[in-house]
């Protein structure tokens, strides 16, 4: 599988729709990973073709070399990954951003996290804790996400380069879903080969600043979202600790996708300006 995945380069990617274009006129719409394109053919037409581009930078090249090759009918959906903090990548006029960091940010503020809590939690449970809270299930799932989210800016923004892959969850006690952030810091920076007390201060003081300054929307990732959606099933949503584990909360995120409707969708500025691309191209992606 690694060695398949390594021959996939945006040469590559671009020659395949050079080739499928010879074929006929269809239009592409590119993304970043395997996830994205699972969620998007739902919304998509018959005609259009849909091709995962393995992250954010062959996703741009791949554009890029088709703009060089003046092949048109193709747009780009990338992850915006805090650009609005450490600024956009350079990238042609194809690629349009996601409104929130990545798309499963968005789909925790639609309805669709309140179907998944209708199928897997327990709705009474939940509104108590919003209560509770002053808060709402999204909102407070993006607080209880937003640490992590704040540590991963601050590797983006002092080119860090700390490991988040495979990283474990450290909560404050087994059935919470609120993150410990100390032990969260020390943890991500030991497995990222650093392990110096000032470094971990330095980091700790400017995450507390962002998270207190910061939205905490804006700071999420989606993959800690629904890991913390998988915890707080187990207490604070419901008593369902089917999906809190490392092996499973994957089929969370699966059923947070098949959940997310095109109407809600439509109520995004990703649907206004692959619109707006359409009209200027005429060709046709969404249904």
């Amino acid at each position: 599988m690694n060695a398949i995945k390594k021959e996939i380069t945006p040469s590559t990617l671009a020659n395949d729709i050079g080739l499928m274009r010879a074929n006929g006129d269809m239009p592409f719409l590119l993304l970043e990973g395997s996830s994205d394109v699972l969620l998007f053919k739902k919304f998509l037409t018959d005609g259009c073709e849909v091709m995962a581009c393995h992250g954010r930078e062959n996703l741009i090249e791949v554009l890029e070399k088709l703009m060089d090759r003046a092949l048109d009918g193709a747009i780009g959906l990338a992850d915006k990954d805090y650009a609005d903090y450490v600024g956009f990548p350079d990238h042609p006029d194809t690629v349009i951003f996601t409104d929130d960091n990545d798309m499963e940010v968005s789909m925790i503020s639609s309805p669709a996290v309140e179907a998944v809590l209708r199928e897997y939690g327990n709705e009474d449970e939940a509104e108590n804790e919003c209560l509770t809270q002053g808060s709402s299930v999204a909102n407070l799932i993006y607080t209880w996400a937003a640490p992590l989210g704040a540590i991963r800016l601050d590797s983006h923004r002092n080119d860090l380069a700390l490991v988040f892959q495979n990283m474990r969850y450290h909560f404050v006690s087994n059935n919470s879903p609120e993150l410990c952030l100390k032990a969260s810091i020390k943890s991500i920076v030991q497995k990222s080969g650093a392990d110096n007390v000032n470094f971990l201060d330095e980091i700790a003081q400017r995450v507390a600043k962002d998270l207190g300054e910061s939205p905490h929307k804006k700071l999420c990732q989606g993959h800690d979202c629904v890991r913390i959606l998988a915890r707080a099933l187990r207490n604070k949503f419901g008593k369902n600790s089917s999906f809190d584990n490392k092996k499973s909360f994957g089929e969370l995120g699966k059923s947070l996708r098949l959940a997310y409707e095109y109407e809600y969708f439509q109520k995004t500025q990703i649907f206004v300006s692959i619109r707006d691309w359409e009209r200027e191209t005429g060709y046709s992606i969404l249904r």
